[in-house]
């Protein structure tokens, strides 16, 4: 910033050269001043003695001020406070106003400051310039408002302000920040409110862009925010600073002030956010006690705390979110302990605020870009590395998993694997975030699994170069590059060497390299350095002091912050204290050889020993960062050291529960052992498949296969939704763990939806269904997601849906109930650690037998598939039915409810039995009976009265004549037809047909064929198309089991829209041209209907929203509403076909019993999830 400031007086003086020779001599002078600092500022007076010297007159002042601008002026301010210091208590106000407000010596207001240097030494601390080891905005108008207060004098010294002239718009600035800041120490609340608000209109009526503008607002943003933080005005006041200076990404500003109004912007929404879960609930100070995992380490070099920028803070919010904040540069988070071994880190990072995780040396993070990640070592440059596709969308969290195995570290991000490399077994084993002051990282959930070693040694070299330490001095000017390197010796040692050097003789050239990780209470570092006097030699230091070993002792020296030191501290600072020393006669160094050092932290005291003597004890200085370095004057000699190693008295093991992990996992597992009914099964155990499962299903079904290791569930679709479950029979009862492991999961993204799930029913008054799933939703990518779906009874569905962008093809789902609270997890495959996608309130209501599944799931065009390995159902009470899936019966019922009976079941190969039909006198009922598929269906008739059911040959969905001589059916792959009652003269009316229903009407049939419905008239052998219009391309599909009214003036049918592929009821009226009436239903509807004998109610099952069940509705087609429940019908079961017969007084029912349940006895192979 000094060099930006003293071209731009060059250039002006140039300017003036040209244009005013006479002024010569004065800018000589004048300029001369500026450079030497110690020159301008002798006197104890302000500028009006050094106009005096220089003989400036008024005109004088502006012309100098023009010049060399205000901003010169304004790096003036720490010199000011130094002269101020250093006058009698009685002078010190009248000089800082006489230098702050306009004069005779200067016309513009200077209300200015500055940032304070980072930690700097103990003798430059007790000084009041420097009056803390943190960065803070210090000003000359602070002092004097501090110095007024004492005095009593700030109602005069606010008529002084108010009264002086500004002479422009920036000194109009000047002089409303100095009145807020005057109203601010009065406690004046509303004058203050009016003077910020000036100040505010005036910062946006016309840019603030110099230092030297920015400098009034940037005071009393800072001022304000500790003791009006409360004041709208000074919000606004504060976002319009943050928006010119950081969001602006102003590079002409030097980054200590940008980090400074970072600061201020966090601490007023600190004040501001403290009731939300994003106030503050714990800030990462540094500590070296091992109780606290997390401490935080700070970027620290010469040109960084020389500067003044601010250092970063590391907070956790109340929602758990650890984040780091403000500051100027990188910062961490690190874990404390170090981990080798195999183990496993979890992660969340915020997807656009680029953090990194540091595992084995190695950072990974998100990129700039959905395109990119980025990648680099410990004390590297993060390299943008292109991903072979691009992420297809970005929630707001990116999952990282690192697993470290058989020294192989494999990163993931979001499911997909993005790094793989070899761990060596000499790198660094620390774990840390990431963060970058641009971007204030966020991360959560941080957890370490697996079985990760503690080693009881470390060493500070790796195979990466210097990987893990930082020159101090580097980077900051050419001269200093290339001063540290890694060498390998040829007998196979590794050494740090520090090159000497040449023609800076006895100029104290510093030179010190730290290393990565503080020093916790305990720690000690044993290295070799090599020693040859005046030519090679190497002094431990901790933080900026470092230790001078000679043959006389240990000589003290601080080092300084190089050309961005503003402290005056000397280069060539040393002290010998010879209280500290602990040897006798000279150190025991041996010359031109390899030494051993040791420096150790014992409590509050920094102990050196050499060559395993104690040669120097002192204590630790309070705010030392505790970072070790090596050090040495690169003018005299260089250094070389090996065999670096970090002993401590770290843990040794994880502690539990993990400070930063999520705890609801923790929760839940603490919990289990209430969970005493156990279920676990393993899918290679083919037999137990059949026990417990939905066996008839998926043997009959080509979806499912039994695979080495596991049963293989797929779903295809060509359009509608698509689905194929393993279901276990069983119920459950209180709160439940339910966890599923899945692997080779193809998730096709051409479809509209694809999921692999695992789904539990709730039997509520919701129908409440918890779903956790992998999958694939058009327009949200591939995702993890944890949902409840709930119904109500006007057919309206909800969704509580959370949703984690995730690409993993294998792993484990979990849904857990504690109370009402319902707990959606996923685990990666080989890990123990859950992450939490969703939590939501439910029910505490039983789940039914069938209301555990995992299910395939396809809609749209494409494949779903997945191999389940195993299932572990845990609860407080689990129930299993002794039948394995319970089959539909054919049952006849009385319309009051009595006198049930079951008429026909299925056999060992037809396990299906559906479509039920009277015959015109009420004796008989046709149906028909299948193994899965209408390709094996038969055509069945049975008396009422019971009897064995007679086999009318291939077909389904029997319909009577109305004289009850013949039979109508629908024949897979030949079409529909008609027969004698007995099964004989067989005729195929329409290859095309399906579903055909005879009417009242003897000539006449209705069936359906490509999506439209058709009455064929055996009088003419023809058919002839009923639905006209629009009506005749509303569906892509009618369903079976249609049925004629009464008085054959109707048809009901259920089918399925073609522009939305939703279900609907139709009336169809037989009129020319005919009228279709669709019936509102709220739920999901069987495939049967039937009418009343009165021709105005039809009949049909329907899941209910009272009893979760499905059962027989009506609805009355002249006055539709909101379909009512049948009375008097069985309420034991699962009703799914319905026949009533012509005199209305029987009805005819497949329904599938509800199984009968016993208590689960537990098995001695349960296992635990």
């Amino acid at each position: 910033m000094r060099f930006a400031i003293r071209v731009s007086v060059l250039a002006r003086l140039v300017i003036v050269a040209v244009l005013c020779v006479a002024q010569i001599s004065f800018l000589s002078t004048a300029f001369g001043q500026r450079l030497n600092q110690s020159a301008s500022f002798q006197s104890t007076s302000s500028d009006e003695n050094l106009g005096a010297r220089t003989s400036i007159t008024k005109p004088d002042a502006h012309v100098r001020e023009w010049l060399f601008g205000s901003d010169l002026f304004a790096e003036d301010a720490l010199e000011i406070r130094r002269i101020s210091s250093k006058l009698p208590v009685e002078e010190r106000l009248d000089f800082l106003l006489q230098w702050i407000l306009p004069s005779r010596s200067h016309v513009s207001f200077r209300v200015t400051g500055a940032s304070s240097p980072t930690n700097p030494s103990p003798s430059v601390r007790s000084g009041s310039v420097f009056e803390t080891h943190e960065s803070q905005i210090v000003s000359p108008v602070y002092d004097a408002l501090n110095l007024a207060k004492r005095q009593g004098v700030l109602p005069e010294l606010r008529k002084r302000v108010k009264s002086a002239v500004a002479k422009n718009l920036n000194d109009e600035r000047s002089r409303q920040a100095m009145l807020a800041l005057v109203d601010l120490e009065l406690g004046n609340g509303s004058s203050a409110e009016e003077s910020i608000a000036s100040l505010h209109e005036l910062s946006s009526k016309t840019p603030v862009n110099s230092l030297t503008e920015l400098w009034p607002v940037a005071l009393v943003a800072h001022r304000g925010t500790r003791q009006f933080a409360e004041s709208p005005a000074l919000g606004e006041l504060v976002s319009v600073l943050y928006q010119t200076c950081v969001v602006r990404n102003r590079s002409d500003l030097p980054n200590s002030f940008v980090s400074q109004i970072r600061r201020i912007r966090t601490e007023l929404f600190d004040k501001q956010w403290a009731s939300t879960d994003e106030a503050v609930r714990k800030i990462y100070e540094w500590t070296a006690d091992y109780q606290q995992e997390w401490i935080p380490i700070r970027e620290a070099t010469a040109s960084i705390r020389g500067n003044g920028d601010v250092v970063a803070e590391w907070i956790q919010d109340e929602s758990g979110v650890v984040s780091n904040r403000g500051g100027s540069h990188t910062e961490y988070l690190a874990f404390a302990t170090p981990l080798k071994g195999n183990y496993s880190i979890e992660a969340d990072l915020a997807a656009n605020n680029l953090g990194q995780i540091l595992v084995a040396g190695r950072f990974v993070g998100p990129g700039y870009r959905d395109t990119n990640f980025r990648s680099g070592v410990l004390s590297g440059r993060l390299d943008e590395i292109e991903l072979d596709k691009p992420f297809e969308k970005l929630d707001r969290w990116i999952h990282y998993r690192s697993n470290i195995k058989d020294d192989t570290q494999t990163v993931h991000l979001n499911g997909r694997q993005v790094q793989k490399e070899s761990v060596a077994p000499n790198a660094a084993p620390w774990l840390a975030m990431r963060g970058w002051y641009t971007a204030n990282a966020r991360f959560r959930n941080f957890h370490i699994a697996g079985a990760p070693e503690i080693p009881d040694a470390v060493p500070m070299l790796t195979s990466r170069g210097l990987s893990g330490w930082t020159d101090y001095f580097g980077g900051s000017r050419p001269e200093y590059r290339g001063q540290w390197k890694r060498i390998d010796a040829a007998r196979g040692d590794t050494m740090i060497v520090g090159s000497k050097k040449d023609g800076l003789d006895q100029s104290h050239f510093e030179s010190l390299l730290r290393y990565f990780r503080p020093l916790m209470d305990g720690d000690r570092v044993e290295y070799e350095f090599f020693y040859d006097p005046g030519k090679a030699n190497a002094h431990p230091a901790i933080d900026r002091l470092a230790f001078l070993i000679s043959n006389e002792g240990v000589t003290e020296h601080w080092v300084t912050d190089g050309c961005f030191d503003r402290t005056l501290l000397r280069p060539d600072n040393m002290e010998f204290v010879s209280d500290y020393q602990r040897h006798v006669g000279t150190l025991p160094l041996k010359v031109s050889e390899w030494n051993h050092g040791k420096l150790q932290l014992a409590g509050n005291m920094i102990q050196l020993s050499l060559n395993d003597q104690l040669i120097y004890e002192r204590p630790l200085d309070n705010e030392s960062d505790r970072t070790f370095g090596l050090f040495h004057f690169s003018d005299r000699e260089e250094l070389k050291a090996q065999s670096l190693t970090l002993r401590g008295k770290w843990p040794k093991q994880l502690l539990e529960p993990q400070q930063l992990a999520d705890p609801v996992p923790n929760r839940l597992h603490a919990s289990m052992d209430e969970l005493n009914s156990v279920f676990h099964h393993d899918f290679r155990d083919a037999d137990a498949t059949t026990r417990y499962f939905n066996a008839t299903t998926l043997r009959n079904n080509d979806g499912a296969t039994e695979t080495d290791g596991g049963l293989r569930l797929t779903a295809s679709s060509f359009g509608p939704w698509k689905q194929l479950a393993a279901v276990p029979q069983f119920s459950v009862r209180g709160d439940f763990d339910v966890a599923a492991e899945f692997t080779q999961a193809v998730i096709p993204e051409s479809v509209d939806i694809a999921r692999v799930a695992l789904s539990i029913s709730l039997d509520d008054s919701q129908a409440r269904k918890l779903i956790t799933a992998t999958g694939y939703a058009d327009g949200q990518g591939r995702h993890l997601m944890g949902s409840i779906n709930l119904s109500y009874p006007d057919g309206t569905m909800r969704f509580q849906t959370g949703r984690r962008t995730n690409e993993s093809t294998s792993g484990r789902l979990r849904i857990a109930r504690r109370g009402e609270d319902v707990y959606f997890l996923f685990a990666y495959e080989g890990s123990d650690q859950w992450q939490l996608l969703h939590q939501e309130t439910a029910s505490e209501a039983e789940v039914p037998i069938g209301g555990i599944q995992l299910v395939s799931i396809a809609k749209g065009r494409g494949t779903t598939s997945a191999k389940w390995l195993n299932l572990t159902l845990r609860a407080r009470e689990l129930m299993v039915s002794p039948s394995s899936d319970p089959k539909p019966v054919l049952s006849v019922v009385r319309i009051d409810g009595t006198d049930l009976r079951d008429l026909a079941e299925p056999n060992e190969t037809l396990l299906h039995v559906g479509s039920p039909d009277w015959s015109p006198d009420g004796t008989q009922i046709a149906y028909d009976q299948q193994a899965g598929s209408t390709l094996t269906a038969r055509l069945m008739r049975v008396d009422k009265t019971g009897g064995d059911p007679v086999d009318l040959g291939f077909g389904s969905m029997p319909t009577f004549s109305p004289d009850g001589k013949r039979i109508a059916f629908s024949a897979a792959r030949q079409g529909v037809g008609i027969m004698d009652a007995d099964g004989s003269n067989r005729t195929i009316l329409d290859s095309s047909g399906w579903g055909i229903q005879w009417s009242p009407i003897p000539n006449l049939l209705a069936y359906s064929s490509g999506g439209s419905l058709y009455v064929w008239d055996l009088n003419t052998s023809s058919r002839k198309a009923v639905l006209q219009g629009p009506d005749a391309i509303r569906y892509s599909y009618i369903y079976w089991n249609m049925c004629w009214s009464p008085d054959g003036k109707r048809i009901a049918l259920k089918g399925r829209r073609r522009d939305n592929s939703q279900d609907e009821i139709a009336v169809v009226t037989l009129s020319n041209p005919s009228r279709l009436q669709v019936i509102r239903t709220p739920a999901k509807l069987g495939g049967d209907l039937g009418w009343a004998s009165d021709s105005l109610q039809i009949l049909f099952p329907m899941l209910s929203a009272e009893t979760r069940r499905t059962q027989l509705h009506c609805v009355d087609v002249t006055n539709p509403g909101t379909p009512k429940l049948w009375p008097n019908q069985p309420s034991d079961r699962q009703i799914s076909g319905v026949s009533l017969s012509n005199d209305g007084k029987w009805l005819a029912i497949t329904a599938r019993p509800d199984p009968r349940t016993v208590p689960w006895q537990n098995q001695p192979n349960a296992s635990s999830n």
